[in-house]
């Protein structure tokens, strides 16, 4: 009989606490510019103990017809050699590494188009020297490619959850909250204490309450709230659970609350382990 875990959702605000427990591969052929995502190999054939060719270095543009798919990888030809690379090797999409501009021309001194966040995906529709053309939602410009990686950025669990947050309080009228990576630290320190010791609470054997905690790390504020779950397997779940709970809702979107801290973990008895801390500053 399968063993169904239950799910614990607690939260505290300071001054008031509220808690309870929460083989060919099938692909359409299309004729593509790849690109080479981290330096890895051209093989001799569709096969990861066939020779290598060549070193392929990351950013590298690859002619790639997508129906040549076979056993994960790709057939194609560069530097005169013909051979396989592996699908998971390369992309057509890069992420930037921090905030960048979305340029009219390949000049930096032309008109700006839209301004990326760091870790924001767009899509690579072409190359010229140091420059990738992009198309980011309905812009089309052209950006820095050193300032970008190959691949696509997929959000942590930690990132979902801020992102789904200020989703919550955007639909409220109600500021986004600015993620604090040393929130996220003590956030994440209590998720693991929680795991590691067995207990659900907000009262720490380790650090005590939130108010002990923050002050063992350092961290100043004008009010400060909590929020913690444990059982539920996804940041939309979770989430979703705190939203409908009074209490944990009153913290996601109280309105003075200015920076968040997101702590995940996996393991232990209930599996999953999830902090969040609120603070005004």
């Amino acid at each position: 009989m399968k063993k169904v875990l239950p799910v614990f959702l607690s939260f505290i605000l300071i001054l008031s606490v509220f808690t309870s427990i929460g083989v060919p591969d099938a692909e359409a052929a299309t004729a593509k510019t790849l690109y080479v995502q981290s330096s890895t190999g051209l093989k001799s054939s569709a096969k990861s103990s066939s020779s290598t060719l060549l070193t392929l270095s990351a950013g590298r543009a690859l002619s790639i017809d997508t129906g040549t798919l076979k056993n994960g990888y790709y057939k194609t030809k560069t530097s005169g050699k013909t051979g396989w690379v592996l699908k998971s090797k390369v992309s057509q999409s890069a992420h930037s590494l921090s905030k960048q501009k979305i340029y009219k021309t390949t000049s930096i001194k032309s008109k700006v188009l839209k301004t990326l966040n760091a870790k924001q995906n767009v899509t690579i529709i072409g190359k010229s020297g140091e420059r990738y053309k992009v198309k980011s939602g309905s812009t089309v410009g052209w950006v820095v490619s050193s300032k970008f990686k190959i691949g696509t950025y997929t959000l942590t669990f930690e990132e979902q959850v801020v992102k789904l947050v200020n989703e919550k309080r955007a639909a409220a009228g109600l500021k986004a909250l600015k993620s604090s990576s040393s929130l996220n630290n003590v956030a994440e320190k209590k998720s693991k204490d929680m795991r590691d010791k067995g207990y659900f609470s907000h009262t720490s054997p380790t650090y005590g309450n939130l108010p002990s905690m923050l002050k063992k790390f350092s961290i100043s504020y004008k009010a400060a709230g909590e929020n913690i779950a444990a059982g539920q397997t996804t940041p939309a779940s979770v989430v979703s659970s705190w939203m409908k709970s009074p209490g944990h809702k009153a913290n996601i979107l109280s309105k003075k609350y200015t920076h968040i801290g997101v702590g995940y973990v996996s393991g232990g008895n209930y599996r999953h382990y999830w902090t969040q801390i609120f603070t005004a500053q």
